[in-house]
């Protein structure tokens, strides 16, 4: 994984001592394993693993029979662009594009989501501007579980492709973890309900139920990796 995460504070929750004091402990622990190559290589499968599993359960798509293929290859991609690149990882269109699977949307008929959805003919642009976004310097300077969150939210709001736009946005949003050396954003299904309300609420402009469930489900992802790690020693506790 790439190196530690910036101590940066977070920005947009409005009492955020908690998760933030609660993510870096974890991370701390994680960090003190010294995991080797070969141990980070399983970890990593493992990783893949759950986070397809939990990601697919969150709006079940069984029409869609690659689905599954797809979301492991575009996570594949996410950790080998972040181990390779680190905090210099950059969500550009095309990587989109790459992650999700197919092209952007052509056409509004019968496209997943709401109807208030933005029209196909704008989603290219916007694309475009939200990564340019992603990549400017007030955007960095955000905690990387608020960078996530927003990702998250504007892909969610965009929905660039014609399906699977709830998967590939956790996919791209959890570029903005990896390469601050933290875990995908692995959203179990007791979290679901939650997840599901703190989206509607962010789409209101109330950030603060989405990052602290994100850094909530970061934060345990850590405290599995650092069980996963010590289980494969042989070690106790």
């Amino acid at each position: 994984m790439p190196g530690p995460p910036r101590r940066i504070p977070p920005i947009l929750s409005n009492s955020p001592s908690q998760w933030i004091n609660r993510l870096a402990e974890r991370y701390a622990a994680f960090a003190a394993l010294a995991v080797t190559a070969e141990e980070r290589r399983r970890l990593e499968a493992w990783l893949i693993e759950l986070f397809v599993q939990a990601t697919l359960e969150i709006e079940p798509l069984e029409a869609l029979p690659n689905l599954r293929a797809q979301v492991t290859n575009a996570l594949r991609e996410v950790i080998g662009l972040t181990n390779a690149e680190g905090q210099q990882a950059r969500l550009t269109p095309e990587r989109l594009i790459k992650l999700g699977g197919a092209g952007f949307r052509t056409d509004d008929a019968g496209a997943e989501g709401s109807t208030a959805q933005l029209p196909a003919a704008y989603v290219a642009q916007a694309v475009g501007n939200a990564c340019d976004w992603f990549a400017a310097e007030s955007f960095t300077e955000l905690n990387p579980i608020e960078q996530a969150a927003i990702v998250l939210l504007r892909l969610a709001t965009i929905r660039p492709f014609a399906q699977a736009n709830q998967a590939t946005a956790l996919v791209a949003a959890s570029l903005f973890t990896r390469r601050a050396g933290l875990p995908p954003l692995l959203i179990k299904p007791e979290l679901h309900t939650a997840f599901r309300q703190a989206m509607l609420e962010s789409e209101q402009m109330n950030m603060q139920p989405l990052v602290e469930l994100m850094a909530d489900a970061v934060s345990s992802t850590l405290g599995e990796m650092v069980s996963f790690v010590r289980q494969a020693r042989g070690e106790r506790g």
